[in-house]
């Protein structure tokens, strides 16, 4: 913890979601949640690669046990002429019933109509590749 009672962000061993989290803290972004019965978090990570991968995106992933649970975290830069919006995904198992996907798109203030149409594209693709 730093001294303002904050945790300290400038630990080199914080997890991806944690550092995502707090980098994304505050910023204008679109979002969707939804869930997905009787699949892994294996499985979604499987698929969100495949996917960010055929739209040639590069992206930081993590799957980790955060108070007993298993999360996934992957955030991918979208550049674009008038700047880099962000896709940031976040699946959590949830035992006996399946994930809980949620992904946002972190954008500029005056770019939310685009990265409503990404987040659109995003949900229906992941969607089609889950089901």
């Amino acid at each position: 913890m730093s001294d303002t009672g904050r945790p300290d962000v400038n630990q080199g061993n914080q997890s991806l979601s944690f550092r995502t989290e707090v980098r994304f803290l505050g910023k204008d972004h679109v979002g969707s949640v939804r869930h997905f019965e009787g699949i892994s978090l294996t499985f979604l990570v499987e698929k969100t690669r495949q996917l960010l991968s055929s739209m040639g995106l590069e992206y930081e992933d993590e799957k980790e046990e955060a108070n007993g649970k298993a999360v996934y975290t992957n955030v991918a830069q979208v550049k674009r002429e008038r700047g880099t919006m962000f896709i940031w995904i976040k699946g959590l198992e949830v035992e006996s019933v399946g994930v809980v996907l949620d992904v946002k798109v972190i954008h500029g203030t005056d770019e939310s109509a685009v990265a409503d149409e990404l987040l659109s594209r995003i949900m229906e693709s992941l969607e089609r590749m889950l089901v």
